[in-house]
């Protein structure tokens, strides 16, 4: 016998579903950029694994672009969730997170607690949506100075400004906190999953955080926006 969802059932659905969204959009701006990365640094190498293909590269700037144009809309939605997380929520969320990845919460605890430039969760994930609504145009022109470039047959140097990088690695690192703080991991009947699924790509943005030495390269955008 099939029984009704609860309200509060699907406000969680709906929580989970206005989370995921803009998380996916920082994770393909991300994945994109270490494409774009790795492929002009390989071909700015002293040996290049294959013939320069510069009507690729500009192909893949052109879908930056595009992912880029959506970041706004993103941070937007970050905003949103991070306005509905309850003032007190922030230790039930890592414990919620450390239910699937005692590991990945750490991460999330550590960077929180020392990253952040003495800003709490809120203000911090808040901040760096106002950062990326305020610069991705000036990221969008400096992404087409690069395209101008590959169409000329020349090479530019690879990778987002490293601030903006680090900053839409925050943003996605935000909208999972929110989710958690929410507790929107216990989706109907699948909680391990969906939280597993959710915190792996935590894992994910907590290495690139630390790979790009973000709690250095992020400080000016926070402190400028909290």
């Amino acid at each position: 016998m099939e029984t009704e969802s609860s309200p509060s059932q699907l406000s969680t659905v709906a929580q989970a579903t206005r989370a995921l969204i803009p998380l996916a959009q920082m994770q393909r701006l991300l994945m994109l950029d270490d494409l774009w990365t790795a492929n002009l640094e390989d071909a700015r190498s002293d040996e290049p694994t294959e013939r320069v293909d510069f009507e690729g590269l500009v192909a893949l700037a052109e879908e930056m672009e595009r992912a880029l144009r959506d970041t706004p809309s993103a941070a937007a939605q970050v905003i949103e969730l991070l306005e509905d997380v309850p003032r007190d929520a922030g230790e039930g969320a890592l414990q919620l997170i450390g239910t699937s990845d005692e590991q990945t919460a750490g991460a999330f605890a550590e960077i929180l607690r020392e990253d952040l430039q003495g800003l709490d969760a809120r203000q911090a994930f808040t901040a760096a949506c106002r950062f990326i609504e305020a610069e991705t145009d000036a990221e969008i022109e400096h992404l087409n100075s690069k395209r101008s470039q590959l169409e000329q047959g020349e090479l530019p140097d690879p990778d987002l400004r490293l601030n903006f990088r680090c900053i839409s690695t925050l943003v996605g690192i935000g909208a999972i906190w929110a989710l958690a703080a929410a507790g929107a991991t216990t989706v109907i009947g699948a909680p391990i999953a969906i939280g597993a699924g959710v915190v792996g790509a935590g894992s994910s943005l907590v290495e690139k955080w630390k790979k790009s030495g973000c709690k250095v390269n992020a400080r000016d955008g926070l402190q400028a926006f909290a």
